[in-house]
């Protein structure tokens, strides 16, 4: 006969001080000065032309001289270009087949 019962006990977890879904932290939504919301409130923008080659580098060129921010900044370039450029939508390449997301 090939049937026996086994009894097997699953141990408890021990219990963590502080696990990371026993506190709620709601800080991200807070008015708070110092947060990473209050980063954006001013954000500026202006859609850089497409432009490939020659054209492209100096531009890039520019950008990198003068400082690329989050809140926009002197070419009033920020988030919405990093996101355009992770995404493939602003068309600023070196060589026509490259990936935006790569520059």
């Amino acid at each position: 006969d090939c049937s026996a019962v086994i009894l097997l006990k699953y141990p408890t977890r021990k219990p963590l001080d502080d696990e990371f879904d026993a506190i709620v932290d709601k800080s991200c939504l807070s008015p708070d000065h110092d947060s990473f919301l209050s980063k954006f409130d001013n954000i500026s923008y202006k859609r850089p032309a497409d432009s490939t080659g020659t054209a492209a580098i100096a531009s890039l060129q520019k950008w990198l001289a003068n400082g690329l921010r989050l809140k926009g900044g002197k070419d009033d370039l920020g988030f919405l270009f990093f996101y355009e450029m992770m995404t493939g939508t602003c068309n600023v390449k070196i060589l026509g087949q490259d990936s935006t997301y790569n520059i």
